[in-house]
């Protein structure tokens, strides 16, 4: 999987390639206040979505978070981005 992050105007558009494995449960979008986000959530982390249609590719965060310093009008750079695709635990 591939993921990409772009600014739209204030908005953070992320968009992945599809997971081809038959195990697909959904895809987990988390927001970190770290460059890696973890799971199961660290203390920085917050559960964005779990888009269980596994043809949907795209996710727009429209209130992402401002950049230290920026408003959020304006933030500032490219977004952090992480993805993972998730399969059910068995016991």
């Amino acid at each position: 999987m591939t993921l990409t992050a772009k600014l739209s105007g204030s908005k953070v558009v992320l968009t992945w390639t599809a997971y081809d494995g038959a195990d697909f449960a959904y895809y987990k979008v988390v927001r970190s206040s770290y460059k890696v986000a973890s799971w199961p959530l660290g203390s920085g982390d917050s559960l964005l979505a779990a888009i269980s249609n596994q043809s949907t590719l795209t996710y727009t965060d429209c209130a992402p978070p401002a950049r230290p310093g920026r408003t959020r009008s304006s933030p500032s750079g490219p977004p952090v981005a992480a993805m993972s695709s998730s399969t059910p635990r068995t016991s």
